[in-house]
């Protein structure tokens, strides 16, 4: 039987991002980062003071953080995060920053994916790339303006020891801050918040909840899976209320599979991923038929429903928030199953623009663009919760959050916003935060579409009660660096 995908009509009411206050259902990296925001600003319009105004407008870029996981040595490119955290901290001091273009700091967009394709190289260790930085001319996210960058915002992000807690550390660097021979940053803000289950999405694990979970809160859900992947790390099982595996096969209850011209691919342990929390697929062939399926394998009352993602964009409509706040594919009952052969537009079916494998050399200059998720396939499984009762178990989790996740590059390409103010209201309004004032004030290849769309299955709307996060697992498919060698290997993504 064909299921189908449901788009979500929540009415989600206005949010209060209180600078001195987390709003009560935001993620907790979200909020964190909201408030911290304030203070980064103050701080560099102290550094702005001391410089004297010399330069020209302050401008200042957001590069990728450097992410510690576990035992491993803290790097670039440890987790989705590190570079996923470059729009979300940008978004933050958008939104929270004064209108007023003369006097406003310059928040320039995208500085990875520009120094990327101005070939500036390893800013962080050579020198030589440093200095090109500074000579790079980046964009503003609003009046097709560009400038040279005067400071650089990156920073640490580590999530160690029983994984409940993660710390940010906000960092700045400028011209004149390489020094005996390596960078030295100054850290602008820090701050540590509960590790909750879409961090840990965004950390790059992996986790997997029982049907039991669905009768506890939110807190105690999120502390099963940290525990499960602090245990997963040590190489032992997992808590109560979580699953003794997390594979493609069993989702929390949904099965995965990849299909290439018809043909099942086989999803293995990622050499050197996270005790095999994440999965790789074999790369596909430029013109290969690319399909995924889904299929229910639990049984149980309670609906069931999937989030895929391809390069972090939703299988339905291109959806880039949070998985919690995307549509979902809904399966019933057990044996029920699907094919998704493209990303859909629309319930009729009508405009599916099916998959598309690109070549070696169009997936190299692709992935930049596509940032953090390019090369990847993550599902996130969700369950109906019960209503009311056990101590909050069954009730709406984190469903009204404010975000911080920014309006997406491609609804940016579509009609950029003419002034600051313009910008800040519509990422406001995307994000769900409202400002109070008195507290505001203070501080292979890539499998992309294909662009003609065809005719694909009908399809129905539902409705998915009480969403509850029970798992997800990650699947690379493409990497840059494997496949920058050859054998028209693909990656599948979405302009």
């Amino acid at each position: 039987m064909t299921k189908t995908p449901w788009k979500r009509m929540t009415a989600l009411a206005a949010c209060v991002a209180a600078l001195s206050a987390a709003p009560a259902r935001a993620a907790n990296l979200d909020s964190a980062l909201l408030k911290s925001s304030s203070e980064v600003l103050h701080k560099l319009n102290e550094q702005r003071a001391a410089a004297g105004g010399v330069g020209g407008p302050f401008t200042v870029g957001v590069l990728p953080f450097q992410v510690k996981k576990g035992n491993r040595p803290a790097t670039y490119v440890a987790a989705p995060l590190a570079t996923g955290i470059v729009p979300r901290l940008e978004s933050s001091m958008l939104m929270v920053m004064d209108g007023n273009e003369l006097t406003a700091i310059g928040i320039l967009t995208d500085a990875p994916g520009t120094a990327s394709r101005s070939r500036v190289g390893a800013w962080h260790a050579d020198q030589k790339a440093f200095r090109k930085l500074f000579t790079t001319t980046f964009n503003y996210p609003y009046g097709n303006k560009t400038a040279k960058a005067r400071v650089f915002l990156t920073g640490l992000i580590t999530n160690t020891g029983d994984r409940q807690k993660t710390t940010v550390s906000i960092q700045s660097f400028d011209a004149n801050s390489w020094k005996g021979g390596r960078l030295a940053t100054q850290e602008l803000a820090k701050f540590t918040v509960d590790t909750d289950r879409a961090l840990l999405r965004d950390l790059g694990y992996s986790f997997s909840l029982t049907s039991q979970a669905r009768g506890w809160g939110a807190k105690k859900r999120d502390q099963a899976a940290t525990q499960q992947v602090a245990a997963g790390d040590d190489g032992k099982p997992g808590p109560q209320g979580t699953t003794g595996q997390h594979t493609p096969e069993n989702v929390a209850g949904i099965r995965f599979e990849l299909f290439y011209g018809g043909a099942k691919q086989t999803l293995a342990p990622l050499q050197g991923g996270s005790k095999s929390t994440e999965f790789s697929a074999p790369p596909a062939s430029q013109g290969t038929k690319v399909e995924f399926g889904l299929a229910r394998v639990a049984d149980g009352q309670q609906l069931l429903g999937a989030v895929v993602k391809v390069n972090g964009k939703s299988t339905w409509k291109q959806e880039e928030a949070d998985s919690l706040n995307c549509s979902r594919w809904i399966f019933a009952k057990k044996d029920e199953s699907m094919k998704i052969a493209g990303f859909m537009t629309d319930v009729s079916g009508k405009n599916l623009q099916p998959f598309k494998v690109l070549t070696e050399e169009e997936s190299s200059a692709k992935a930049s663009e596509l940032g953090e998720r390019a090369g990847w396939i993550d599902i996130d499984v969700f369950s109906s919760g019960q209503n009311g009762g056990n101590g909050g178990g069954g009730t709406v989790e984190e469903e009204m959050k404010v975000s911080t996740r920014g309006v997406g590059k491609a609804a940016l390409r579509r009609g950029q916003p003419k002034t600051l103010k313009d910008l800040q209201q519509q990422l406001r309004d995307a994000n769900l935060v409202k400002l109070v004032p008195a507290k505001a004030t203070k501080r292979g290849g890539l499998i992309t579409y294909e662009t003609e769309a065809v005719p694909g299955p009908n399809l129905n709307t539902g409705k998915f009660p009480n969403p509850v996060r029970l798992a997800g697992v990650s699947i690379r498919y493409y990497d840059k660096k494997q496949n920058g060698g050859g054998g028209g290997g693909g990656n599948v993504t979405p302009d």
